[in-house]
């Protein structure tokens, strides 16, 4: 399972820093990548690609996925997997948790700041790949817009 997930999250990395000619997709990763080909055509400007971020007053730690632009916005993004569907937020555990502690990180983080994600929509994006069912993904905005 986790082999999987490190698979398709090196996949992701190749194919937003090499030439989309080079991209090789593993058969292990096929479904998943098929789910989230969709998504994909709305992120572009990739600007930070599985980086570190420490929270400067908090003094925690974490590798987010991505800081690209989602449908023109600069967004913290972070990709999860599962193989089977979940029917609420709440029953994705601790990945919102995650997600907005990166997300108060980056905003927080000197390294991160001239890419304006504070000012910008910010969106969870789960993505869940499965071999027989539709995918879901679940998305969040501040309201600062």
């Amino acid at each position: 399972q986790m082999a999987v997930g490190t698979k398709f999250h090196n996949t992701l990395k190749n194919y937003f820093t090499q030439p989309k000619s080079q991209l090789r997709i593993e058969k292990e990763v096929e479904g998943v990548w098929t789910s989230v080909n969709d998504i994909l055509k709305s992120i572009s400007a990739p600007k930070a690609i599985e980086s570190n971020v420490v929270h400067p007053v908090l003094k925690y730690r974490g590798v987010f996925d991505a800081i690209a632009d989602y449908e023109e916005k600069p967004t913290l993004i972070e990709w999860k997997k599962s193989d089977k569907p979940r029917k609420s937020i709440a029953l994705t555990y601790d990945n919102p948790v995650q997600l907005a502690a990166y997300f108060g990180a980056v905003c927080n983080d000197l390294n991160y700041k001239h890419l304006n994600v504070r000012d910008a929509l910010w969106k969870e994006i789960i993505r869940r790949g499965y071999r027989e069912s539709p995918v879901i993904y679940a998305e969040f905005s501040n309201k600062n817009e």
